[in-house]
């Protein structure tokens, strides 16, 4: 079974409001992108551990109705990059953007931590080659309502610089969220684990995901034998690789069949194929996105 698929829908592009917000980042201040004050532990996620608290400061957990349905990336104090399938039906039904809300600083699910953060959406930004059936152009991004303040425990990751930065396969990357642990870990706490990047060549197969595979705009990461990986309630949270001391937000997690099954790994969306696009929405939005 997917993870997450479902029935086209229009493709929707909230509009995009220039706003003065104050929620562009000073250049002069001392809190960089992808550098976590709390360092972090170890190796879930499916196989992983528990994440020490704050060492994962950019991620932020999207409730709707009070129930934790997807992750998602700070990029600034008012910016989230997650997943457009997470909203898809919300989109089709015309639901509102009320029904969802957006903790950050947070480590447990169901009790509130003393760091966490939280805001309603005040706008959703689908990409606008966003398809709900093949799942290209999964990623999005939202405005809070209300800017969060970077602390310890809440800070932005760093984007890559550009289709130039390529991870190199065989990198051990590493997953975290929420979602389903299917008994391997602590399913009410933040769980992480290391995977590593996987040749186009692998995901590609025909006894993998074949033509499904959509090698320009994706890529996959995980083991041939399946073991860790993300899951169901972890689409639109970062996968995040280290490269000259910082954090990089690499991939968007999106979807796979199953959980942690040989042959199906995760498969993620390339944020370095749609940085542009994340650049230019974000000034449209009045955000300046710090390298």
């Amino acid at each position: 079974m997917e993870r997450c698929m479902g029935h086209k829908v229009s493709v929707y592009i909230a509009a995009l409001i220039i706003r003065a917000s104050g929620f562009i980042l000073n250049p002069d201040d001392p809190q960089q992108c992808g550098l976590p004050e709390v360092s972090h532990v170890g190796t879930r996620i499916i196989g992983g551990q528990e994440a020490r608290p704050g060492s994962w400061p950019w991620m932020a957990l999207l409730a709707r109705h009070g129930q934790p349905v997807c992750g998602g990336s700070i990029i600034t104090t008012r910016l989230i990059l997650t997943a457009a399938h997470c909203f898809a039906k919300d989109v089709q039904e015309g639901n509102s953007l009320r029904d969802w809300r957006v903790y950050v600083g947070k480590h447990h699910v169901a009790t509130k931590d003393s760091t966490e953060q939280s805001s309603n959406i005040r706008r959703l930004v689908l990409h606008p080659g966003f398809d709900n059936v093949t799942l290209l152009g999964d990623i999005a991004i939202l405005e809070l309502e209300d800017p969060v303040n970077f602390t310890s425990y809440v800070s932005p990751v760093c984007l890559p610089r550009g289709t130039g930065q390529v991870v190199p396969l065989g990198t051990y990357c590493y997953i975290s969220g929420w979602g389903e642990t299917q008994g391997s870990s602590n399913a009410n706490v933040l769980n992480q684990a290391t995977v590593p990047i996987l040749h186009d060549y692998w995901c590609a197969r025909a006894d993998w995901y074949g033509a499904k595979f959509l090698y320009q705009a994706t890529f996959c990461a995980g083991f041939k034998s399946g073991a860790r990986d993300s899951c169901s309630g972890d689409s639109g949270g970062p996968l995040v690789c280290k490269a000259d001391g910082r954090w990089y937000v690499q991939g968007v997690t999106s979807w796979g069949y199953g959980c942690a099954q040989p042959m199906f790994p995760g498969i993620y969306t390339d944020v370095s194929v749609y940085g542009d696009w994340i650049r230019a929405a974000a000034a449209n939005l009045s955000a300046t996105i710090r390298d």
